[in-house]
Formats: C-alpha cells, sequence, structure tokens
C-alpha cells in the first residue's frame, strides 16, 4: 500500500512519525513523505529513506511550548494556510496516487483526502488522551474563527462539513486514528475503553526514534563506569528556559558521578560557568542512547523522552515547561502514579528541590524496580500494538483493492 505522511516539521514530531513510517516501511509499505520547508535539514541528520516533499505551505509555527504563543493546530485551521496546504496536497495526490493519508496537526488532510476519496488517518502522537474532549488540552482554547475558517475552505472546495462542536473534532478520522504508545502508560477509564474499541482507534505502539547512534558519543560513554552515576538531562526540542538547566546544573555542583546535558537550541558555552570534567555538554544526542546507560533522566515530560525512558526501564524525574496545553501534566502524572519517578512544577523549581529530588529517585530502589517493571511491561505490549496496527493496515489495503475492482 502507498502511504503518504503529512506532518508539520517539529523536530520532536518529525523523529517519532519515521518511527511510525520505518514500521510500514519493514512491513512491505511505500512510504512518501509531505512536510515543512524548515524541516529538510532535520530530515538529512536523521538519515531518512523515504522520498519526501518539502512545502513551505505547511510550515507550521510551533508555539506550543511557549506560554501565550499562538498554537499550531490554531495556525493550521487559518484560512489562508488551510487553503494553501490543501490546494498543495490536492497536486502531490495527483502526483504519486496514494492509497492512504496520515496526518498529524493538518487539518488540510481532512479536506484535501475526501476531494479524492482516501481514507486518511489522524495520527495521535501525545496519546491517547486526546481522543477524548474533557481530556484534550487543546480544547481550552476558543477557536470559532477557525472552525469558521475550515468550513470556508470546504466550501470553496464544493465540500459539506457539519459544524462541530470542538475544532480538534475535524481532525479525528471516522476511519482510523492511531493513537502512539500503549494501554498500560493511560489511565482509561471503563468508558473509554469501550468507546475506543467501538471507534476506529487502534494503540500503534511506542514509536520512538531519535536518529543513528552517534560513534563519538559512544566512545565517551564507554569510558564512564558502570558504578558511577550518570544522570541524563534533556528538554526536548522545544526549548524556552534555558535557566531551568541552570538550576539543576546548580544543585548538582557536589554530585558524584558524570552528567550529560543535551542544550537543544542553545549554545553549550552558554553553560560554561558549570564547566567540570564530569558534565558533558551537547547540542543533540539521540534518546535512547544515552537512556541505555542513564541512572535518572531528568527532562519536561515530553511524550518522547518520556516513552524512551519508560521503554528502557530509567528513573525519570520531570519539569515540564508547557503543562496546560500539551500533554506533559499528563505524562508527569503517569510517572509519579506508576512511582518510577518525581515531578516538579517549573514554579516551584529550587535547588534544594532539585536535590533532594534527585537523592531520592537515584537511592530509594523502589524507583528503579518500578521503571523496570513498566519496562517489562510495555515493551511485550508495544509488539501486541505493533501487530494489531499492521492486521489493521493490510485488512484496509484488502478493502481498497476490493473496491478497486468492484468499480
Amino acid at each position: 500500500m502507498k502511504i503518504l505522511v503529512v506532518i508539520g516539521p517539529a523536530l520532536g514530531t518529525i523523529n517519532h512519525a519515521l518511527a511510525l513510517s520505518n514500521l510500514l516501511w519493514e512491513n512491505g509499505h511505500e512510504v512518501i513523505w509531505l512536510t515543512g520547508l524548515d524541516a529538510c535539514d532535520h530530515f538529512e541528520k536523521m538519515m531518512s529513506p523515504y522520498k519526501t516533499y518539502y512545502s513551505e505551505a505547511h510550515n507550521l509555527k510551533f508555539k506550543a511550548n511557549n506560554p501565550g504563543g499562538l498554537p499550531h493546530f490554531v495556525y493550521a485551521a487559518r484560512y489562508d494556510y488551510l487553503k494553501k496546504s490543501t490546494e498543495e496536497e490536492l497536486e502531490i495526490i495527483e502526483k504519486v496516487k496514494p492509497d492512504l493519508m496520515i496526518t498529524k496537526h493538518h487539518y488540510s488532510v481532512t479536506i484535501s483526502s475526501r476531494v479524492f476519496g482516501l481514507p486518511f488517518a489522524y495520527y495521535c502522537t501525545d496519546g491517547v488522551e486526546y481522543k477524548f474532549k474533557e481530556r484534550n488540552p487543546h480544547n481550552r482554547w476558543e477557536n470559532q474563527q477557525g472552525k469558521e475558517d475550515y468550513l470556508r475552505v470546504c466550501k470553496d472546495l464544493d465540500l459539506f462539513c457539519e459544524e462541530k462542536e470542538y475544532m480538534t473534532d475535524y481532525l479525528f478520522s471516522p476511519f482510523l486514528n492511531i493513537i502512539r504508545g500503549v494501554p498500560s502508560m493511560f489511565s482509561l477509564t471503563k468508558d473509554e475503553k469501550i468507546s475506543l474499541k467501538k471507534d476506529k482507534s487502534i494503540f500503534a505502539g511506542l514509536l520512538t526514534y531519535d536518529g543513528p547512534r552517534l560513534r563519538s558519543f559512544d566512545d565517551i560513554l564507554s569510558q564512564i563506569p558502570r558504578e558511577i552515576p550518570l544522570i541524563y538531562i534533556t528538554f526536548g526540542t522545544h526549548y524556552y528556559e534555558k535557566e531551568r538547566i541552570k538550576i539543576i546544573l546548580e544543585s548538582l555542583l557536589n554530585f558524584d558521578g558524570y552528567i550529560i546535558v543535551s542544550t537543544g537550541y542553545f549554545d553549550p558555552q552558554e553553560f560554561s560557568g558549570n564547566s567540570s570534567s564530569k558534565i558533558i555538554f551537547v547540542k543533540y544526542v539521540p534518546n535512547d542512547q544515552v537512556a541505555d546507560r542513564a541512572n535518572i533522566v531528568i527532562h519536561h515530560a515530553g511524550s518522547g523522552t518520556t516513552i524512551t525512558s519508560f521503554s528502557y526501564g530509567v528513573p525519570q524525574l520531570v519539569i515540564p515547561n508547557n503543562p496546560n496545553y500539551s500533554g506533559q501534566l499528563y505524562f508527569a502524572n503517569t510517572i509519579e502514579k506508576n512511582k518510577c519517578g518525581q515531578h516538579i512544577a517549573f514554579k516551584d523549581l529550587t535547588n534544594e528541590k532539585i536535590k533532594t529530588a534527585i537523592q531520592e529517585v537515584l537511592l530509594k530502589s523502589d524507583y528503579k524496580k518500578n521503571a523496570r517493571r513498566i519496562k517489562k511491561q510495555i515493551n511485550r505490549q508495544d509488539l501486541r500494538c505493533n501487530k494489531d496496527l499492521l492486521m489493521k493496515l493490510d485488512k484496509i489495503e484488502k478493502n481498497i483493492k476490493t473496491n478497486s475492482i468492484n468499480n
């Protein structure tokens, strides 16, 4: 089956969407990508093997982690953006003739797929909570203009579309929704479990991919004795508060171990005041390359880092940077509920709280024990979810072929 993946250019989103694409490709499906022009350099760094179309019309303004900024899901519904991205998709669909479309972020796919009568799947990258209105943090935004703009574009293309209560409702597919993650990581109520079985949603598995391993970093890790504790600090692909890293490093001045800090967009030189032979600064390193060796991961409770840490059975200390309009608070609560880490709100961050939390997570064996228990559980479920998704896609492909023959 030929699958066109339409994804926004945020680096974290690209990484786990590549994991989904890899799963599809390894099982015989042809994968083609359409993403924002801003993602070009990152795609090369990730060594993506997929034919990719880069589009300025799909350059979403990712400000979801910036309190007060315009979120990408609001920006994506603006009339000018939505119309241009839809028109470009129509041209590419005509060119590549996909059998199925998968999207994250883009309302345009829900329109362009209907024009060509194609099935589309919405990719829920931050977990199952996005499927439920009362949980979905996006629904906290009043976006009446977005609804009007969406209906206007549909009308331009002679498509009928009913007005819905929530803007996010347009994203979900009546055909198939792919949920990143595994059931054990989410607190589903009985009613929610029933509703997921009734609709077209399916868990796809952990889906983590952080790029090829860096040989140079393997050399660095090999020089750190296993008996010496290692702390890994990363705050994902959206950085807005470098002070957080400085506070953490100040609290670790007397730490008897090694510290690896992924500085992201920030120049490592900005933290030179915290220089030490046991503190290693790097702009980027694949999470799984370090998680395999770390004794604790300190991060922002982003879905990618959380899932990677769970899958490697490493305890976590999380400091969300956008708890109100993302799934970070939800993941933080999941970590605490499973007793495999701790959560500190950024507004409450102090040297003393960091120091105490790190000591507790490192020294209390229950955190490591629980993290390892979760690791075994979710890795088993990951294989089952992968299998379920592929079986679902096989059925979709058979239906497409049957319909094609009948037509």
